[in-house]
């Protein structure tokens, strides 16, 4: 359990150190402490409402969001990009950093992206079918992968289904250290298994389904019970009437 910062010591710390010293993410396995951080920020510098719990869910990634937007130049520009991320990377860090204390005087970070052997400026970063990308065009790659996470919602679906498709989204996990084609792989990947979701209503149905089938069943048995019984009672009355012929006859 991680206590909760207090506001004056995270927002205003007197010998002005780095405010978030880690990266965010939507889907990762995140600082609890650095998430309640980043939510106390937006609560008190950009009026948001977030509960301060280090959990970086929906609702704490769109006031992110919100934040990039408004500050546009500061943070997304220098991508070039134009729709906010979620993403609390370089440029949205270094910018509640400098919001917290302009006294750091934090110079904009080199923009680059590595793959396993070696790193790339912003005019050459990646290389896919022997094209040059550059940084734009590499944050779309991501993007794609981001927000094709996002189109689902666990509550949605059914708890066995949601799992699977979870495995699968662990097995294809894609960071900066991807190379496009392994972006496209592992989003080809997840939105297979997103149509295997089963939906919560579907399931619903099929169990009405079952149950009627079910009901229809119980009643052919519970006729096939009671047609033996019945047989055997005409039996005994069958032989109770012989019986009273043969008592009426014998009187005779």
């Amino acid at each position: 359990e991680v206590d909760e910062p207090e506001p004056e010591e995270a927002v205003e710390e007197e010998d002005c150190e780095m405010y978030l010293t880690e990266f965010i993410r939507y889907g990762e396995d995140n600082n609890p402490e650095q998430v309640m951080r980043l939510q106390l920020f937006l609560n008190l510098l950009e009026d948001e409402n977030l509960p301060v719990d280090g959990v970086y869910g929906t609702e704490t990634m769109e006031a992110v969001k919100r934040f990039q937007a408004k500050y546009y130049e500061e943070v997304l520009e220098p991508w070039g990009i134009d729709e906010p991320t979620g993403f609390v990377y370089l440029t949205t860090r270094r910018w509640i950093n400098l919001m917290v204390c302009p006294e750091l005087d934090i110079i904009m970070p080199e923009l680059q992206a590595r793959t396993r052997n070696r790193s790339f400026t912003p005019t050459t970063v990646r290389e896919e079918n022997g094209e040059v990308l550059g940084e734009r065009d590499f944050q779309v790659y991501l993007s794609d992968y981001q927000e094709l996470l996002d189109e689902v919602d666990p509550a949605d679906y059914t708890e066995e289904s949601w799992e699977a498709y979870q495995a699968v989204v662990d097995e294809n996990t894609v960071t900066e250290e991807n190379t496009p084609e392994e972006i496209n792989a592992a989003v080809e990947s997840i939105a297979d298994a997103q149509e295997d979701l089963v939906p919560v209503e579907e399931e619903d149905e099929d169990d009405e389904d079952g149950e009627i089938v079910d009901e229809d069943i119980d009643e052919d048995e519970e006729e096939e019970e009671r047609d033996p019984i019945n047989w055997a009672i005409i039996a005994v009355l069958l032989l109770i009437l012989g019986a009273i012929f043969y008592y009426l006859s014998r009187r005779k």
